[in-house]
């Protein structure tokens, strides 16, 4: 039973991850063009959006800076869209 159930919950991961991983690629890109971390990318996207609060969680003075350094810039439109995009169903 262990064996099955270790086998589904490894094929279930691997099919999220195939799912998200053009996300986190895309977060990435945007990153490094920007010069911030693929977190900071995201949280910026979601602000940008309007309708969203993200709520994140910090355990240390490194994690509060690289939030507050999520919203110190903008996403172009054109950023915007390619997140929008390669988000939709």
């Amino acid at each position: 039973m262990q064996q099955s159930y270790t086998r589904n919950l490894v094929r279930v991961f691997s099919l999220l991850f195939y799912k998200i991983a053009p996300v986190l690629s895309l977060l990435r890109t945007i990153g490094e063009k920007y010069g911030r971390t693929p977190a900071q990318v995201a949280l910026n996207w979601l602000v940008a959006q309007g309708n969203v609060i993200p709520i994140v969680g910090v355990k240390n003075a490194e994690q509060v800076k690289q939030n507050v350094g999520a919203f110190s810039w903008k996403l172009t439109d054109n950023g915007l869209g390619k997140l929008d995009k390669t988000t939709r169903p």
